[in-house]
């Protein structure tokens, strides 16, 4: 399916975007046990969250890794 091959090809990280003194930043975490990084942890309960996007491979990365060419 569609989702099986974003998350195959895709990579098993989180990218957190935070404030931090009024500052945009942003933090990357590996997916597996997430729940228990404390790094993670620490950053959602301390800080205001931005944006979190986990990394799938888009559906036209993967055609093109398949395929080596673009659709047009």
């Amino acid at each position: 399916s569609p989702s099986n091959l974003m998350l195959k090809y895709g990579k098993p990280i989180v990218t957190v975007s935070y404030k931090e003194n009024g500052n945009q930043q942003q933090a990357k975490f590996p997916i597996p046990h997430l729940g228990e990084n404390k790094d993670f942890l620490n950053l959602i309960a301390s800080h205001e969250i931005v944006t979190m996007h986990s990394q799938e491979a888009s559906l036209e990365e993967i055609f093109i890794l398949l395929t080596g060419r673009l659709l047009i």
